[in-house]
């Protein structure tokens, strides 16, 4: 089992859960991927909040999506540097057999996941963004997926011309 940690955003720092620390404001539990990527060495932090244990206003993976391959997403959107302007990284589950497949990786049926620049704090993490499909009465906000990042999931042949008007139209896949 991996190692329970809290990320605390206002400290910038992680707890150690097991030994009960208090959680200051806006810490959230997870715990930490085993294994850096392989382009520049990012470590991936799973928040809890986005794994089933978060409220409606909390992005939510789908229970399909394994660690290991949510963690693949992310190495992949680092190795082929998907990002924005803003240094953001963003990644789709693509399936190539028995056929090739935009899965979807969010209880909202996102196909599109957003890995947040980690800007002074030691761990990513991601959630599914969009675009949402399934409306609901609480859900989390609705945002645009970044059509240079959507540009460059086609460039790295990822998306095919139909599936990146698709997506830079905020349409499903």
């Amino acid at each position: 089992m991996p190692e329970r940690l809290v990320y605390s955003k206002n400290a910038e720092t992680l707890l150690d859960w097991r030994e009960g620390r208090t959680m200051s404001t806006g810490a959230q539990p997870g715990h930490l991927h085993p294994r850096p990527t392989e382009r520049n060495g990012y470590r991936y932090f799973f928040y809890d909040k986005h794994h089933g244990r978060g409220g409606p206003e909390a992005a939510q993976s789908t229970p399909e999506l394994s660690e290991e391959e949510e963690f693949g997403i992310f190495n992949q959107a680092d190795g082929l540097a998907l990002s924005d302007e803003h240094g953001n990284l963003y990644g789709i589950w693509l399936q190539t057999e028995p056929e090739r497949e935009v899965r979807t990786l969010g209880t909202l049926r996102q196909q599109v996941a957003k890995f947040p620049a980690a800007r002074g704090r030691p761990h990513w993490h991601g959630f599914p963004l969009g675009p949402l499909m399934k409306r609901t009465g609480l859900h989390p906000p609705e945002r645009p997926i970044p059509p240079v990042a959507i540009q460059k999931m086609f460039d790295a042949q990822l998306l095919t011309r139909q599936e990146r008007k698709r997506l830079l139209k905020g349409k499903h896949i």
